[in-house]
């Protein structure tokens, strides 16, 4: 379980591009639409995972979908640069 601590340090940086970059600039609904997507990933994954690997497959979801939302803001956030 101690790999879950991981999930503070990636919520704090998707929380950071999201409220400090993407709400500033007008762009909620693509900040709302990423955490929707991490949404439906970490339910798939978790349907997916938690049968076979139970509490690992939960956290393993959870990690991953907490990245995808993650690395979905950042290229949000870089397209909104550029």
């Amino acid at each position: 379980l101690k790999i879950l601590s991981l999930h503070i340090l990636i919520t704090a940086l998707s929380r950071v591009y999201g409220y400090l970059w993407l709400v500033p600039n007008n762009e909620d609904k693509k900040f709302s639409y990423s955490v929707l997507l991490g949404s439906i990933c970490y339910l798939l994954m978790t349907i997916l995972l938690g049968p076979h690997f139970k509490i690992f497959g939960v956290i393993a979801s959870f990690l991953l979908a907490e990245f995808s939302v993650l690395i979905m803001l950042i290229y949000t956030s870089y397209n909104l640069k550029r």
